[in-house]
């Protein structure tokens, strides 16, 4: 599966640190008159004649106002938690903006929507009491471990309804990029709900921290990415103290917001974000992609994934979500049940704020460490291609409620040896009760084969024992390494991997013999990117590879190629602007073992990787 951003440079920092240097660019003194690539433009909400740029780190403007109207642009919004600012401007004057040598990228705006939330009546508030215990059957009480005082939980979303009885007392100052200068009270009732669910003094996670309303969408529930970023931007400017942000919001993927939550979270702030309601890939989604955020999956009161829940490797976490009572507008004690991601965020962002109340020094990315590890492990049924199988708990935190899971390592020791046919070995094969209880096991194998048998001097184990393992090959077996994974089943399974060699090692192919493909075709979208992996294991191969890459594409100079080499360099082999040729030769060092990794960046019109190889 590949993962698409827009922001070529920030995917070649994380693939080779300090590979590639941005150096200082000069501002134009006049419109350039080549034309950018605008991202984002086929969103099926944009915004037309509303822009979002995001300048090089390394320029330094004395007036936004002054370079944007260079170009015929007004500006919106400024945002000083990164570089950047939103624009209204026509599609011609933003591919001249595009091209001028101070912009990073321009990415078209366009409007984001709430998830829609089925309604039931009364159901009681089963998310909280899900929360402080490891497995069902509820116990019918929510045991816990702090109140989250001295926290703040900035909830950016419709609003909170202000006077409401959940949250007397705990309101503080707030934003509101839809009527600026306004008190960001609710008018909806989704940021409401959602603050309940956070903070609420009947139905929320921590029960006595404050809540600051970051109001970013309207009545209808929609709004803009500018304006989210203006909130963000707001939240970064302006909290104090042990602050978490929860955003039960999103749309399609946004690198100009990811990169908003990226210096939120940077600025030391812990972001919370809802999956999205679509039953799809949250990488393909804003801000739910951003891997710096607590990406949040809905959980029912039965633990299987919500049927509307993205999933996917960009999530964090599971929550309950589904059938959630909270308070909503219309009343000071209005409330009402809902479901979506959206609920299953403000749960996350509460526990957040339980832990930070404990740990007020805590960084954004210590507070998600500490959730996703002590999270329930695999107790959600169906969690999605890619999901971790986590389940928030709270009762870790400050020695609460309840104890932790018991968990164990397996390990071998040797973890290798070589035997003729005919012949045995034994290794010792130990486990260790790593939190919690010791447990029972039961031990198992795979992968030996026909010729090779396995046998445990104990089948069972209580963790903390040991026993020894015999591997046997047959007298009549084949010259092959046999790769050999050895099970330990208690409350979750733990493997390691024993390597058996019998007979000879197999012979490798000599240097320019060694080739391995991957065939797997993935859709380049317009203004981003696909990565794809090769593995390579070849002795005494040449430190020269050769790439070929087979590409469908309407214009291939609007293409880029970057290959990363199993030493991690980075090497251009096709620069934006030269066709496509191919067949590719990179100088690779120790070529033979390790991952290879093919980028390809878009500039222009959707195409398409049918597969790639390498040589060496």
């Amino acid at each position: 599966m590949s993962t698409k951003k827009s922001l070529r440079r920030s995917v070649i920092a994380v693939a080779s640190a300090g590979a590639i240097a941005v150096g200082t660019i000069a501002l134009a003194t006049s419109p350039a008159q080549a034309e950018g690539n605008i991202l984002g433009t086929d969103h099926p909400n944009a915004i037309e004649g509303s822009y979002l740029v995001t300048l090089e780190s390394d320029v330094s403007i004395q007036s936004v106002d002054t370079f944007a109207d260079t170009y015929g642009a007004e500006v919106t919004s400024e945002w000083t938690s990164f570089n950047g600012f939103a624009a209204e401007m026509t599609e011609a004057e933003a591919k001249k903006l595009a091209a001028d040598p101070a912009v990073k990228f321009v990415e078209q705006d366009a409007e984001v929507h709430l998830a829609s939330a089925g309604v039931q009546p009364n159901p009681p508030a089963w998310g909280i009491d899900r929360v402080d215990q490891r497995n069902l059957p509820l116990d019918g009480q929510y045991a816990y471990p702090n109140q989250g005082t001295g926290v703040t939980q900035y909830i950016l979303d419709t609003g909170v309804y202000l006077s409401h009885s959940e949250f007397t007392g705990r309101m503080v100052q707030g934003f509101d990029a839809i009527n600026p200068g306004g008190n960001a009270n609710d008018c909806h009732g989704h940021g409401t709900h959602v603050a309940g669910s956070a903070a609420g003094t009947l139905t929320g996670v921590a029960k006595n921290s404050y809540i600051s309303p970051v109001r970013v969408l309207n009545c209808q529930g929609s709004g803009s990415f500018a304006g989210i970023i203006d909130g963000i931007n707001w939240v970064s400017n302006n909290a104090s103290g042990p602050s978490v942000a929860n955003m039960s919001l999103g749309g399609g993927y946004n690198a100009t917001l990811n990169q908003a939550v990226a210096s939120g979270v940077a600025a030391g702030v812990t972001y919370v974000v809802a999956s999205g309601n679509s039953n799809a890939n949250a990488c393909n989604y804003s801000p739910a992609s951003e891997a710096t955020a607590i990406t949040v999956n809905s959980s029912t009161r039965t633990d299987a994934r919500s049927g509307f829940s993205n999933w996917g490797t960009c999530s964090d976490i599971f929550a309950p979500g589904s059938d959630i009572y909270g308070p909503w507008i219309g009343g000071n004690n209005a409330f009402r049940t809902i479901s979506g991601t959206s609920m299953a965020s403000p749960h996350v962002s509460g526990a957040a704020a339980l832990y930070l109340a404990s740990n007020p020094s805590a960084t954004p990315a210590q507070v998600k460490q500490a959730l996703t590890s002590n999270a329930t492990q695999g107790v959600i049924s169906n969690p999605g291609s890619g999901s971790p199988n986590r389940l928030l708990y709270v009762g870790f935190i400050d020695g609460g409620p309840g104890e932790p899971e018991d968990e164990f390592s397996v390990s071998v020791s040797p973890d290798s040896a070589e035997i003729e046919p005919g012949d045995s070995v034994t290794a010792t094969l130990s486990t260790e009760t790593t939190s919690g209880d010791a447990q029972e096991v039961t031990l198992s194998h795979s992968g030996a084969g026909s010729d090779v048998t396995v046998d445990f001097a104990d089948s069972t184990l209580t963790t903390g024992e040991s026993t020894q393992v015999t591997f046997s090959a047959s007298s009549n077996a084949s010259d092959a390494t046999h790769s050999i994974t050895l099970t330990a089943s208690g409350n979750n399974d733990e493997s390691t991997t024993f390597t058996l060699t019998v007979g000879d090692e197999p012979v490798e192919p000599p240097p320019g013999d060694c080739v391995e493909e991957n065939n797997n075709s993935q859709t380049i979208h317009a203004g981003w990117l696909v990565s794809s992996n090769i593995l390579m294991v070849c002795d005494d191969a040449g430190s020269t590879a050769t790439i070929n890459v087979d590409v469908t594409h309407s214009a291939t100079q609007n293409l880029e190629y970057y290959v990363f080499d199993p030493a991690g360099q980075v090497h251009l082999i096709k620069p934006r602007g030269q066709t496509d040729s191919g067949t590719y030769t990179i100088n690779a060092g120790s070529a033979g073992w390790g991952y290879y990794t093919l980028i390809i960046f878009n500039y222009g019109n959707s195409g398409t990787l049918n597969g790639w190889s390498v040589e060496v």
